[in-house]
């Protein structure tokens, strides 16, 4: 008996020690988070160049291996106000379940983190030409805490972009990330071993899913392969993005899912579904950024050119749909200036791909034409091969030509009081020919020159009697006006993307149609 209430003694004066030696130790790492602070600060900021390192608070306990950081703070040095990323809460600790297995390993937790980025912050980079991914990242984080981190979780994290006022900001909110087996330990090695879930609240009124796999430790780069959902995101969070290429929106709801993976040897970007809800979306064409408007359409269609049948990157939509959408085009070259549209929109692609050997991709869309001419378009695109490969069919019913006045004017000097418009056409591009024609027919149509009578002269009044003239010259007894100019012959630029060869024949042929002789190719 004794003996055994020795041992318990002794067991207990031991626990009493422990206990004792854990309070004076963590008691120690509390009155030495100054020291600690700045030595983990200072020791960050070494990797960093144009950017800096702030820790309000430091708590380390060696009992435990773990580091605590309190207010983390990331500023770019240029522009120091807001700092680009904030973390209220850092907290890094021994992986205790891979420890046992003899992997020393750690786990990083991020409570609340803020990512704040503004144009201002792009600017800068640019303007120094030293890329963010430059600066010491890793470095700086093992400074920090020393073991390699295993699982990673991120809650209630927030992304904020701000460009030029007025537009909102563009918010991701209420992000929660974890990602396991970063360092490959729980696999073999092989593609993928680690999972990835995230999920997120996407412009205030957006819902973003994400499960899958990743390959944090690949070269040259980590590689995924995931399973994406997105639904009710707001296109007009885009409007500062999507203006500098001169598209303006101002409404519309974006769903989508899909798959993303992004390997080393090969690429995959593929959308099941793509759906948009009632956007209004115009492209604006101005004299002063016309040389711009050259080399984005220039740019893209080198990039479209470059990804056509590349074997490493496959793009794909299955299918695509847009409904109740307004498309238009804004011309502000021109006086006056004009705009054509499409209203009640309903488009569709499906099987759309950049790789042959996935067939071809057909497309159609239903509408009214300046808000009434009943309007039909179906294609065929396959992936090109030399070059652009597409049929087209176009039919455009009974337009009222007083909404197109402003594009009379424009390029005939005359005005239209009243009358129907119609338009079709059909045409083929294969390897680098186009073949077909287009067809415009005006029924009751009356015409009168717009021009003050001051502004008139003999040539003017020629130009009107030559259209006026039309009309008798070609007239049948449904009391309407057909001309029909066919096309045939090699493209031009045969380095041309698709969309820029359907541009290109809706600006010429179109107008030329409507205009004989007077039409200007822009």
């Amino acid at each position: 008996m004794k003996r055994k209430n020795r041992l318990l003694r002794i067991l207990g004066w031991t626990l009493s020690g422990i206990v004792a030696l854990v309070i004076i130790v963590t008691a120690a790492s509390y009155l030495a988070g100054g020291p600690i602070r700045d030595y983990l600060t200072r020791n960050a900021n070494k990797h960093m160049k144009e950017y800096t390192i702030k820790i309000g608070k430091a708590r380390f306990s060696p009992v435990w291996f773990a580091l605590t950081l309190y207010d983390v703070s990331i500023i770019q040095n240029a522009k120091p106000d807001p700092a680009v990323i904030e973390i209220p809460y850092f907290r890094a600790s021994v992986h205790w379940k891979q420890l046992l297995r003899l992997y020393v390993v750690g786990d990083l937790r991020l409570d609340g983190l803020k990512v704040h980025v503004d144009l201002g912050n792009v600017e800068e980079e640019q303007e120094k030409d030293y890329p963010v991914r430059e600066e010491g990242w890793q470095q700086a984080l093992q400074s920090i805490y020393p073991l390699e981190i295993d699982r990673l979780w991120v809650t209630d994290a927030e992304l904020t972009y701000v460009d030029k006022d007025p537009y909102k900001p563009l918010e991701l909110s209420q992000i929660n990330l974890f990602a396991r087996n970063i360092r490959n330990i729980e696999s073999p090695e092989g593609v993928y071993p680690s999972s990835v879930h995230l999920e997120g609240v996407v412009f205030e009124d957006g819902k973003l899913s994400l499960d899958g796999s990743a390959d944090f430790l690949a070269v040259p780069h980590p590689t995924l392969h995931v399973e994406f959902g997105l639904t009710k995101m707001d296109l007009e969070y885009f409007k500062p993005l999507i203006q500098r290429y001169n598209f303006f929106v101002s409404s519309g709801l974006l769903s989508t899912s899909g798959t993303i993976e992004y390997g080393i040897q090969k690429q995959i970007y593929l959308l099941h579904e793509l759906t948009i809800e009632g956007p209004k979306v115009d492209f604006v064409h101005a004299a002063e950024t016309a040389p711009k408007e050259k080399q984005v359409a220039r740019k893209t269609a080198e990039k479209a050119k470059e990804l056509s049948n590349e074997p490493t990157v496959t793009t794909e939509i299955r299918n695509l749909k847009i409904v109740n959408g307004e498309f238009g085009f804004v011309n502000e070259a021109t006086d006056p200036k004009y705009r054509l549209f499409v209203s009640d929109t309903d488009f569709f692609i499906r099987n759309f791909s950049n790789q042959f050997v996935k067939g071809p991709a057909e497309f159609g869309l239903m509408g009214k034409f300046m808000g009434t001419g009943k309007t039909v378009i179906t294609g065929v695109f396959r992936p090109e091969k030399k070059g652009p490969d597409f049929d087209l069919e176009v039919s455009i019913e009974n337009t009222a030509m007083k909404s197109m006045g402003d594009l009379f004017s424009a390029y005939g000097n005359f005005a239209v009081e009243s009358g129907l418009f119609s338009f079709y056409s059909e045409l083929k591009v294969e390897e680098d020919r186009i073949n077909g024609y287009v067809k415009p027919m005006f029924q009751d149509m009356k015409v009168t020159d717009s021009r003050s009578k001051e502004e008139k002269s003999i040539f003017h009044k020629l130009y009107v009697g030559i259209v006026k003239g039309i009309k008798e010259l070609l007239e049948n007894p449904q009391e309407r006006v057909a001309t029909q100019a066919d096309i045939s012959g090699r493209i031009e630029d045969p380095r041309a993307s698709t969309w820029q060869i359907i541009q290109r024949l809706v600006q010429n042929a179109f107008f030329k149609s409507i205009l004989p002789g007077f039409a200007k190719s822009f």
